[in-house]
């Protein structure tokens, strides 16, 4: 399948090439090409994910500015390796070289992880999508003989069996964006994998699923990987309440947190009652517990709907877009650090994923370095205006800079 790339071809160079366009190299396997027709990704370059957003832009700056560095490689006329490379080198206008892989299709497989595996820094879970994709090809040139299998593709990228057969349970059953979480490390595929399994159920059967899940501990940020599972569900209801210091629950409601095509954020205030079952058994005796006592039923009595409560804010609007991204990683990509010896373990998340996500989201104008320039001051500007206001807490802890929110942006309950 023929990808999509940016229009026009890369300008490449080939130092001393003739005739053909072809020099041989003295290294094994190589041969440096020089041509101007715009080329299509090989399949085996697809089993990793593209970089897209403010990735590909940092990667367009240093392109624009030091070149291409690492040639790009082609195998059977395709791209094999440096498809990112190659479309930073066109949206720059700059030279790219190119080399020719000739090593067997296995020997191409090998290539490719190699140079993606550990070039990469690529999660558990986005190595059993490779993985996964990986146990599905087709070897050989004319695509007939069985590729690895999953134990050899576990193997190869260091992930568990278990994984990859999620992995494949995804990439066959999930929706598009549901995939593409995935793959860009947005959501874990154990999640992935449920929501595709809850999807395909309803398909075969034609019945309603429902899938049930807990807030984390601060409810503001949602389930665990709700912006992707959310995504992917036409309705998302959640039982709400107010936690009382003596532990009573108040204020119990029914919220409509997303609905397709209607209007989401009604919520339905109700109120639990025990109502006793006025049964016997067959002597004419109520029936009761083992304690003795009449046997009862759960019951909600419903109340009159209406639009959720506006919540007092502290965050002012400029800091809007980085509470909203804190709140989505901490809740798909958040770990558990005790950042202070003796003291409470707190929900946080590397700086470096806030960056990366604040980048993509927030507007700029100008070329790709000064689109990345701007959004990097507006991430600092942000962050210390945030830590000003006492909203969030940073700390570096074995290396790695956290990021996490302050104590009073936890809810009570």
């Amino acid at each position: 399948m023929r990808q999509k790339t940016d229009p026009g071809p890369v300008r490449t160079t080939s130092a001393g090439a003739r005739g053909n366009g072809k020099k041989r190299s003295p290294r094994n396997n190589r041969t440096i090409v020089a041509t101007q027709a715009p080329l299509d990704f090989h399949p085996l370059a697809n089993i990793f994910p593209l970089l897209e957003g403010a990735e590909f832009e940092e990667l367009v700056a240093d392109v624009r500015v030091h070149g291409v560095r690492e040639p790009i490689w082609t195998y059977q006329g395709k791209i094999l390796d440096g498809r990112n490379r190659y479309r930073a080198a066109q949206a720059a206008g700059v030279e790219a070289r190119f080399e020719t892989f000739t090593g067997t299709y296995a020997d191409a497989l090998a290539f490719v992880v190699s140079k993606n595996l550990y070039r990469r820094h690529l999660s558990e879970s986005q190595r059993a999508m490779v993985a996964a994709k990986i146990a599905t090809l087709k070897l050989g040139d004319n695509q007939h003989s069985e590729g690895p299998s999953i134990e050899e593709a576990s193997r190869l990228l260091n992930v568990g069996h278990a994984s990859v057969e999620r992995a494949k349970t995804v990439q066959r059953a999930g929706a598009p964006e549901l995939v593409e979480a995935v793959e860009h490390g947005k959501l874990a595929v154990s999640t992935a994998a449920d929501l595709a399994t809850l999807s395909e159920l309803s398909k075969r059967t034609g019945a309603l699923v429902l899938g049930v899940d807990h807030f984390g501990k601060l409810i503001d940020t949602g389930t665990r990987g709700s912006s992707a599972k959310e995504g992917h569900a036409d309705v998302v209801l959640a039982l709400l309440g107010d936690r009382q210091v003596n532990g009573t629950i108040t204020n119990t409601r029914l919220a409509i947190r997303k609905l397709r095509d209607g209007p989401s954020g009604l919520e339905i205030p109700f109120t639990p009652k025990d109502v006793p079952i006025s049964s016997t058994d067959k002597d004419g005796k109520p029936i009761t517990d083992d304690d003795g006592r009449p046997e009862t039923r759960v019951v909600l009595d419903w109340g009159e709907p209406g639009e959720a409560a506006a919540p007092t804010d502290d965050w002012p609007p400029s800091l809007q877009l980085l509470r909203r991204i804190l709140m989505t990683l901490l809740a798909d990509a958040g770990v558990d650090v005790t950042p202070y010896a003796d003291g409470p373990t707190v929900r946080a998340i590397d700086i470096r994923l806030i960056r990366a996500e604040f980048c993509k989201q927030y507007p700029a104008d100008g070329d790709a370095k000064q689109k990345a320039a701007t959004r990097r001051q507006a991430f600092g500007r942000a962050v210390k205006l945030a830590q000003s206001k006492s909203l969030i807490m940073v700390r570096e802890i074995d290396g790695t800079q956290f990021v996490w929110f302050a104590s009073k942006e936890e809810p009570n309950g």
